[in-house]
């Protein structure tokens, strides 16, 4: 386990917990959906940083205990944890599971007058997959089909999937299908993690799809894969249910994996605090990639930190929830992978015509005419943003550069 007083390990806070009933729907297949918030100390001061919590599919409802572990850990770290159950069942209205989840969010904010300058999203599996659908409208005010959304978010905010479902969303103008490109706020953190032990739940296509088309900048989003270990005993599985760990042998590996990633990733985005951020965005450096040791000291295999997350590193299913399936809304999209490239090059009129593939329309990326990646070199690089009508359907795009006096040429392209 990590060492007190590090992240991932329980913070100096004693935890409370309040609950209420949702009110706009206080019934749910029978039962009461009961939205908790999880706190520090006795009484909840209203200040500290929000943290939401999209659970993943379950029947008759969404339970808080089954997410003890990452609840209570995170309110004794110093947030206030909302948990809001929607309801299961095998003929969904998904626009209403939606707003059952965003209902209770809010009316949490309103019974206690909430932080929503600072908030987190953190969601798994069906959770997961709402998460963006939750960003549009608790974020950037975006109506769901019963209602108007929020403006949260303001001063600082992440956003935590793991082992996302489907893109679902609340209907109308949270509808993250109707589009290839998902637009995010330009403040907001992000990490999509999968685990490499699901080998039959959750298709890591559908975080890899909605990891690329996010607008996020590469520096501000990374993507985890997280891998089981067999060294010692007990063995620790990265299976689907790993954010559900209590009291099994998986707990330390939830703790390295999740919560140490969770608590980095809050106090990068609400202190700044620059020790938390290469545990959280560090692009693969051995300070996030660390998941500890077993008893003998061999080393805990590393997690996998990218942000060109590939389809192929993956069983291939089939899953519960399978990218090809008729049930994803973004399936038309097809699966985006791998980095921009250029693909040819052409003289034309003292020109050069640099074509680039793999490029995502309203995406950020910065041509640079140096071989030289010091920050030095940055200043004779040139950013685009390329439109809908300049992207070609193969993902291509022309650029016509000017040819310098120097006999050698160079260009480079990079998503920032």
């Amino acid at each position: 386990m990590p060492v007190a007083g590090d992240f991932g390990a329980a913070g100096p806070f004693s935890v409370s917990v309040n609950t209420f009933t949702n009110p706009v729907y206080p019934t749910a297949n029978g039962e009461t959906l009961l939205v908790s918030v999880y706190h520090p100390n006795s009484t909840i001061d209203p200040a500290m940083p929000t943290i939401f919590v999209a659970h993943g599919y379950t029947s008759p409802i969404g339970r808080a205990d089954t997410y003890l572990n990452i609840l209570t850990h995170l309110a004794s770290r110093g947030y206030n944890v909302v948990f809001s159950p929607y309801e299961g069942g095998v003929s969904p209205n998904i626009p209403q599971r939606f707003d059952e989840l965003a209902t209770g969010f809010e009316a949490a904010v309103t019974n206690y007058n909430l932080n929503t300058g600072q908030v987190g999203f953190v969601g798994h599996s069906y959770g997961g997959g709402f998460l963006p659908s939750v960003i549009l409208h608790e974020m950037m005010g975006k109506a769901d089909f019963y209602r108007a959304g929020h403006t949260w978010g303001g001063t600082a905010a992440f956003f935590y999937a793991m082992a996302p479902g489907f893109a679902y969303s609340g209907g109308a103008q949270t509808d993250v299908a109707t589009t290839q490109t998902i637009f995010f706020p330009t403040n907001l953190n992000v990490i999509e993690q999968v685990f490499n032990d699901d080998t039959t739940v959750a298709d890591p296509r559908v975080a890899i799809d909605v990891f690329y088309n996010v607008t996020t900048l590469n520096s501000q989003k990374d993507f985890f894969t997280v891998y089981g270990d067999t060294h010692g005993t007990n063995a620790v599985v990265a299976n689907h249910f790993l954010p559900n760990a209590y009291t099994n042998s998986d707990v330390p590996l939830q703790a390295w994996a999740i919560l140490r990633r969770l608590d980095a990733l809050a106090a990068w985005t609400f202190t700044g605090d620059t020790g938390a951020r290469p545990i959280a965005l560090g692009n693969g450096v051995a300070a996030q990639t660390n998941q500890g040791a077993w008893s003998d000291g061999v080393s805990v295999a590393p997690l996998g930190v990218t942000d060109i997350p590939s389809p192929t590193a993956f069983p291939s299913g089939p899953y519960v929830v399978d990218w090809d399936s008729a049930a994803n809304p973004r399936s038309k999209y097809g699966v985006f992978s791998g980095p921009p490239a250029i693909a040819g090059t052409a003289v034309t009129r003292g020109g050069a015509l640099v074509t680039v593939s793999n490029v995502l329309a309203n995406h950020t990326y910065i041509e640079q005419r140096s071989p030289s990646l010091s920050p030095a070199s940055w200043s004779n690089a040139t950013n685009f943003v390329f439109t809908p009508s300049d992207v070609q359907a193969n993902s291509s795009i022309t650029l016509t550069n000017n040819v310098g006096t120097s006999p050698n040429q160079f260009w480079r392209i990079l998503a920032p």
